[in-house]
């Protein structure tokens, strides 16, 4: 018989219990950004599905309307909830009587409350009569204190809904440790139960347990929460207990507190094994989940017979049969596959009991530990929690020993504070540990990841420690300044006030990640990027995706090329993490690279701007958002790639971090841009060496000019504009598309003055952008051919003009329409055109010749008329350009020019029709010359014209129908031909057997 040990002691301490009062509680406390580091897990590793009792409509609903404890069911099995015949009562007890009796399918069973008893309601009549459990002396045992049975044995699928009216609470007598709930069978549901307390458990379930859920609040009271507060007296021990052999059971939405540390017995969640056997279990424990529970343990709370509120107890604790003794015995044989516990606030504990504590902490006793596969711990926050110095391997997670951790397992997304979390380097003992048995050098998967947590307030045994473990990914962790750390200028290798710890300084020296060590910052500054990265950075990724306005900052790090003590080069390739501290620690992760290979590097992170806020709610500035400056230090940590999982050393030393994250604007033109173009969009970049924020790079903050050159038609009609500012895809708003257009020929330059453009937290450039090329010159591709000509009054046949693109410019997309219109001059006879809408097609250079004529009738001579052409098309290239015009010169008569062709041979000067008169023989009219015979022709060109054209003639251009004559028969232009002036040209051949005729030139 096992005596209590409890006894009568009311009001008497059983145990000294210290710690401050509790803080409000922090389950609202912002959560960090996920990072980092992707982590190869198995699919459905660790993770466990919460588990639900079908949803059909109950085929039986018992109501309970007694708020008794006692009252058995009068006929089992009747689907009648009564305590005698007739008389309408339903307990509790008796509903579950009922229940186990009828067995039915799961979701089948309901029992509820009457909405007749009040919310908050204590259960009357005396709970602890061993006579009026429903389990009484149970074989086997249900754990080893609760060997007196259970207030209620739940057997059979059910749902019971409490609905935070009835309160199970019979605590007050400490003579008879039971449990108050026993549920050990499939599909039980229970829920909305609140203040669930005995002597010993709460909750007990049960080895025959099979989709079993606690939810502490499914009705939204109590901020979400069911609330279980042993305040009355320190009598409870154990909020749940998970028999061996247990399976897929929830543990949901519960807030906790009060609870009697009894050493091997007492916790909020205790594993038990009742055996004591030596060998493994038949039935495993399988997919445990803890989400949403708080245990709020209450900061130097008393844990008095009259007060239990603040007994501290441990967290998580196992049990294997063991009746007194070595407490480390308990863990044996404790065989668990799939564990998790997430969404979990656990504040306040004390220094005396133990937290998650898998295996005895004292590294001398290899094995005393759980058994342990698929272990996930997620998403928590572990706040203000005292350190332990009971052993130099005491944590607040002790790990299982490696050779019981198996499966994939992960520990992410964590925060840890200890109350030693104020102030710089003032923490205290560590917040994980992981023991194993691996040999010196050892590369054996460990299979445990450490991620993306944040400790503070830890650390004169390390915060994160491991030891004889083969590999262990530690990775994108970060930690407060109150957190152990070396000095800056000092690289990590010991095993005491580190982050993270080898326990290097015991034997065997390398068993954990072989001891590596770290790529380290080239001794200087860590620098803000002020201009574009050059070829061969490598560029880190960054783990708050844009939750940030970042800025760019560089660094060249160099791969170890000598050990130091214990401890081993790493192996290429490596993922290298960079880490920003405000002193000597690591409180923000600031990216990663993979695929580094040595013997360096240099590598560019991003610097988040602004007051960001950390995990445990206490913020860090990398970057000044006022004035841009960048400070604190930035340090390493390198990963090695290519071996069973990746194999993390500890923290580089730390170089300062310099520089100003303002922008600082380059613009020229875009790479690849032709410079003259006849492209119509003009291409700019404009690029910031920081993000800009889109909105504020509009095409207002772009200085645009443009300046006529020598081809420009109309400088009055240029129009130069921004078509458009756009990011450059990939760039990170760093690089931006200036588009300009005008309408005519011009050199385009275009500015960005000082303070334009503001990143997304109002940083503006300090200064103007500066440039090496800020101008494009267009020119218009559209011409008009000839841009004039004579045109004589009455003349039947007219004269024709083309409109065509210039050698070389874009093949228009769609037809160019232009509009043709004659400037006709007052009184002058009739200009007419042959189409007003000339058309290019699409794909063409010209369109077909529009011809010109005038109405016969007397003119002034020389008499300009103007024809002026515009564009229209649906290829912007061509919309809207300035079209050159046309200008016919009216004359009422044509002008004469007379053509004497003379042939000289046996020439021997040619260089001038003087030279050729000069040195050669003329042939005489008739006379016969030889075939082949080389000979010069001199034209005499004479101006005889009169009347109208009684001035100069321009642009009198010779042609011969012998092409081989002058170009394709054109013998020469003369520029000028007076009234009465003759001008002579030449031309030398050879004969062939054909007539060379000589015809009057054409008179342009």
């Amino acid at each position: 018989m096992i005596v209590s040990h409890h006894g009568s002691l009311t009001g008497t301490p059983r145990r000294a219990a210290s710690g401050p009062a509790a803080p409000k509680t922090m389950w609202g406390l912002q959560r960090r950004l996920a990072i980092v580091l992707v982590i190869a897990v198995a699919a459905g590793a660790g993770i466990v599905i919460p588990h639900a009792v079908a949803s059909a409509a109950p085929t039986t609903t018992l109501v309970v309307n007694s708020t008794d404890w006692g009252g058995p069911d009068a006929n089992p099995g009747d689907g009648v909830c009564e305590t005698a015949p007739g008389n309408g009562v339903c307990t509790l007890r008796a509903a579950i009587e009922e229940s186990n009796a009828l067995n039915g399918a799961p979701g089948d069973v309901v029992i509820t409350v009457d909405p007749s008893i009040p919310l908050n309601t204590p259960m009357t009549g005396i709970p602890n009569v061993q006579a009026n459990f429903m389990l009484n002396n149970p074989s086997p045992t249900i754990n080893r204190q609760d060997v007196r049975g259970a207030q209620y044995n739940v057997t059979a699928p059910v749902t019971i809904d409490l609905g935070h009216r009835l309160q199970a609470n019979g605590s007050v007598n400490d003579n008879n440790e039971n449990a108050m709930f026993y549920l050990n069978g499939p599909d039980i549901q229970l829920l909305n139960a609140d203040h669930v307390l005995s002597s010993g458990s709460s909750f007990v379930i049960g080895p025959n347990a099979n989709r079993v859920k606690l939810d502490g609040d499914t009705l939204g009271v109590n901020d979400g929460f069911g609330r279980v507060y042993g305040d009355a007296n320190y009598y409870p021990e154990r909020f749940v207990v998970i028999m061996q052999g247990a399976q897929n059971v929830t543990v949901t939405n519960y807030q906790v507190h009060g609870y009697y540390d009894s050493n091997d017995d007492g916790g909020i969640f205790v594993f038990a094994n009742p055996s004591t056997a030596s060998t493994a279990p038949t039935n495993v424990t399988r997919n445990i989940m803890v989400d949403r529970v708080q245990v709020n343990y209450v900061k130097n709370g008393s844990c008095t017979g009259s007060d239990g509120s603040g007994c501290n107890t441990r967290l998580v604790n196992f049990w294997n049969g063991t009746t007194s003794g070595t407490w480390g015995n308990s863990y044996t044989n404790n065989v668990i596959s799939g564990l998790t516990f997430q969404n979990m606030v656990v504040q306040n504990k004390g220094s005396g009991p133990y937290g998650f504590q898998f295996s005895h902490p004292d590294g001398s006793v290899s094995t005393y530990s759980a058994d342990i596969t698929d272990l996930v711990i997620r998403d928590n926050q572990f706040l203000n929690n005292a350190a332990s110095s009971t052993f130099a391997y005491y944590a607040f997670i002790t790990l299982p020993y490696a050779k019981n951790l198996h499966g994939t397992n992960l520990i992410s997304g964590n925060v840890f504070t200890s109350n030693n979390a104020t102030g710089s380097q003032t923490g205290q003992a560590t917040a994980i540990f992981f023991l194993g048995s691996e040999p010196d050098g050892s590369t054996t998967p460990s299979n445990l990841t450490i991620t993306s947590n944040h400790f503070n307030g830890y650390g004169n045994y390390s915060a994160v420690r491991t030891r004889s473990t083969g590999l262990v990914t530690v990775t994108g962790n970060t930690f407060g300044p109150a957190t152990r750390a070396y000095a800056n200028a000092t690289e990590e290798t010991n095993s005491d006030y580190v982050m993270y710890s080898f326990s290097s300084t015991w034997t065997p020296y390398r068993s954990a990640n072989q001891a590596i060590l770290t790529w380290a910052p080239v001794a200087g500054n860590a620098t803000v990027l002020t201009s574009p990265l050059t070829s061969g950075v490598l560029a880190m990724t960054d783990p708050r995706d844009g939750a940030y306005p970042t800025c760019t900052a560089t660094v060249k790090v160099t791969k170890p090329t000598a050990i130091v003590g214990n401890t081993t080069i790493p192996a290429d390739p490596v993922t290298l993490q960079a880490y920003w501290t405000s002193a000597q620690t690591a409180e923000v992760y600031l990216g990663q690279v993979s695929g580094v290979v040595g013997p360096d590097a240099t590598v560019a992170f991003p610097l988040p701007v602004g007051t960001l806020t950390l995990p445990d709610g206490t913020t860090a500035k990398v970057v000044d958002p006022v004035s841009g400056v960048a400070s604190g230090y930035v340090r390493f940590q390198t990963h090695v790639e290519g071996l069973g999982q990746l194999e993390s050393s500890q923290y580089s030393r730390t170089v300062p971090l310099t520089g100003t994250c303002r922008p600082v604007l380059t613009i020229n033109q875009a790479a690849g841009m032709t410079d003259p173009t006849s492209g119509r969009d003009l291409h700019f970049t404009l690029t910031s060496t920081v993000p800009l924020d889109p909105d504020t790079v509009t095409p207002g903050v772009i200085g645009l000019t443009a300046t006529a050159v020598q081809q420009t038609i109309d400088a009055a009609r240029l129009n130069p504009r921004i078509v458009s500012v756009t990011p450059v895809a990939g760039s990170g708003d760093t690089v931006f598309d200036v588009i300009v257009r005008v309408d005519d020929s011009a050199t385009v330059t275009v500015t960005v003055a000082a303070d334009a453009v503001a990143t997304p937290t109002g940083m503006t450039n300090q200064g103007p952008a500066t440039s090496t090329d800020d101008s494009i010159t267009f020119l218009n591709p559209l011409k008009a051919t000839p841009p004039q000509f004579t045109l004589v009054t009455g003349e039947p046949v007219g004269k024709d003009f083309t409109i065509s693109v210039t050698a070389g410019a874009p093949l228009p997309a769609a037809d160019l329409a232009f509009t043709a219109t004659v400037d006709q001059p007052a009184g002058t006879p009739l200009v007419t055109l042959s189409t007003t809408g000339p058309l290019l097609r699409a794909g063409q250079t010209s369109t077909d010749p529009v011809t010109v004529k005038a109405a016969a009738g007397a003119v002034a001579a020389n008499t300009a008329a103007p024809i002026t052409l515009t564009v229209a098309s649906a290829d912007p290239n061509y919309d809207g350009l300035v079209v050159p015009g046309v200008t016919a010169f009216l004359f009422s008569t044509d002008p004469t020019i007379q053509i004497t062709k003379t042939v000289y041979t046996n020439v021997t000067d040619a260089s001038s029709p003087a030279q050729i008169e000069a040195t050669g023989t003329l042939a005489p009219s008739g006379a016969r010359l030889m075939d082949r015979q080389a000979v010069c022709f001199v034209y005499t060109v004479a101006n005889t014209s009169s009347d109208d054209w009684a001035t100069s003639l321009s642009d009198v251009t010779v042609t011969d129908s012998d092409t081989r004559l002058g170009v394709n028969g054109v013998i020469g232009t003369i520029p000028t031909l007076a009234i009465g002036q003759s001008v002579k040209l030449a031309a030398c051949t050879s004969l062939l057997p054909v007539d060379t005729t000589v015809t009057n030139g054409t008179v342009q």
